[in-house]
């Protein structure tokens, strides 16, 4: 076991920062049952980023959604309430278990890594058809006079904002701002809502300082 760690360990530092993990997380590793399904995740992971680098967008969005969405869902629960905690990508790969803000956030970071620009990916904070409830996806811009491209854990197709008739959009954001998404386009700024840029704030400070 100790040279599929090592041999883990040498994979891990091909990756940016966002995807590496910390020596708290390393140590942490070595105690988990399932330390060795983590490793493949990750090994995986590094294989597939490598693998797509040279592929058109379309089938680079479609492969990372996939891969991503087979991790399996969950909700936030802490001490019987429902909370809402934002993973880093490290902490979602390791506990191989996130809430749609998880899966959001994993696949920002392994697009960045494969090479996308950071200003064709936005977040976006939703309503689903049917339901009360707030839920997040990522969006891909390749103009932003046009439609995003919607990658969504509760959907392994990708299709144009404008073709999900399940979801309505609250808002989008980015590192820097946040902005209504009106006829499945970019519109008019908005107020950066403080819960969401302060979590966002902070899971950027603890990725980068992992």
């Amino acid at each position: 076991m100790k040279s599929i760690f090592l041999l883990f360990l040498g994979s891990i530092l091909l990756f940016s920062q966002p995807l590496r993990f910390s020596n708290e997380e390393l140590k942490l590793l070595e105690t988990l049952p399932n330390k060795s399904q983590v490793f493949t995740r990750l090994d995986n992971l590094k294989f597939l980023i490598e693998e797509v680098k040279n592929y058109d967008i379309d089938k680079q969005l479609n492969r990372v959604n996939s891969f991503v969405n087979r991790i399996i869902s969950a909700r936030d629960f802490k001490s019987g309430e429902q909370t809402d905690i934002w993973a880093t990508p490290t902490e979602f790969l390791i506990s191989g278990r996130g809430d749609c803000e998880d899966y959001a956030i994993l696949k920002y970071f392994s697009l960045l890594e494969i090479g996308v620009q950071k200003d064709k990916l936005w977040l976006a904070v939703v309503k689903t058809k049917n339901t009360v409830e707030y839920h997040m996806v990522l969006l891909y811009f390749e103009n932003i006079k046009l439609p995003p491209k919607v990658l969504d854990n509760l959907s392994w197709k990708i299709l144009p904002f404008n073709q999900r008739s399940d979801l309505k959009p609250v808002f989008i954001f980015n590192e820097n701002e946040a902005k209504l998404l009106i006829n499945s386009t970019i519109a008019n700024q908005i107020k950066y809502p403080k819960e969401i840029k302060q979590k966002f704030k902070n899971l950027i400070i603890k990725t980068l300082n992992n």
